[in-house]
């Protein structure tokens, strides 16, 4: 993916995921081709692979912009940052991370929040085994995936502060009883 600053290239890579978004409201993911979507960018598929390898590639680029584009350094898990996080990344991405659970695109929220996790698994403190650190961030990071998508889907009815509050809970282990 493209990560520089040009002007033009900002914008054509702008233009491919605005299209990717649009037409995954009337059309399932699985069915946009790549030539579908430099057709509805009006850009040609030569630009569309500049910037990306794949269809893919643009969902993920999509989602770091949306929900996972973090502060440099990574901020030290509070309260007050996670609930800073929620409303200002995931909360107004409600319908975004609807149409990702619509067209079973789990895995690539999943792979985008573990490539986000990483500047910060070292505040997980499992210890200084690699390995471990990788399980434990492995674990956060299907238990924040599935949960962000339960509550985007809005079957379950919880407020926003009532999520944050238990996220948070179950973040400093103060939620689940293990004897």
């Amino acid at each position: 993916m493209y990560t520089g600053t040009n002007p033009t290239a900002v914008r054509s890579q702008n233009t491919f995921t605005a299209a990717v978004l649009e037409m995954m409201k009337s059309t399932a993911f699985s069915k946009i081709t790549v030539k579908a979507i430099c057709e509805k960018a009006q850009l040609s598929r030569q630009t569309f692979y500049e910037f990306f390898d794949s269809k893919e590639d643009v969902i993920r680029q999509i989602i770091h912009e949306k929900l996972f584009n973090l502060p440099e350094p990574a901020p030290v898990f509070t309260k007050a940052v996670i609930e800073n996080y929620f409303y200002s990344h995931i909360y107004g991405n409600r319908a975004f991370l609807r149409l990702l659970a619509k067209n079973n695109l789990e895995f690539l929220l999943s792979g985008e929040l573990s490539a986000s996790l990483e500047d910060v698994e070292k505040q997980l403190d499992p210890g200084e085994d690699k390995n471990v650190r990788k399980i434990a961030t492995a674990f956060l990071t299907s238990a924040l995936t599935g949960s962000f998508l339960v509550w985007a889907e809005g079957t379950v009815k919880i407020s926003e502060k009532d999520f944050i509050e238990l996220i948070y809970s179950i973040l400093r282990g103060n939620y689940f009883k293990i004897s």
